[in-house]
């Protein structure tokens, strides 16, 4: 298998990207929407040459502002406004930071044998 690249949406503080290192790639792109997570992952790679984080949210589109919700309680975050509202009478999801977040567009990849 070639391990040249991968990406992790949503990559949190970087767990899965740490098993991607671990795993042989070579180039790993982390986008992280929450600041605070994408911080944590920024400071945990600060030496990793082979990662790129990016603190962007995944959209069909790029340069957009888009609202993004986070629950401080729990690890959930979503761009997702019926997902939110879904959920934002349970006890344990209080969406208590509402925030906008440039979106950035990630291009199809054609893929050659």
């Amino acid at each position: 298998m070639n391990h040249n690249l991968a990406f992790d949406i949503g990559a949190n503080k970087g767990n899965v990207i740490k098993l991607l290192v671990q795993k042989g790639f070579k180039k790993i792109v982390g986008i992280e929407a929450n600041p605070s997570t994408y911080k944590k992952a920024c400071k945990r790679f600060k030496n990793s040459e082979c990662i790129t984080l990016l603190n962007n949210l995944v959209s069909t589109v790029s340069g957009n502002m888009m609202d993004f919700w986070i629950n401080e309680y729990n690890p959930i975050s979503t761009a997702s406004r019926k997902f939110m509202e879904t959920f934002s009478n349970d006890k344990h999801k209080k969406w208590n930071t509402h925030i906008q977040v440039k979106s950035i567009k990630i291009g199809r990849a054609s893929c050659r044998e």
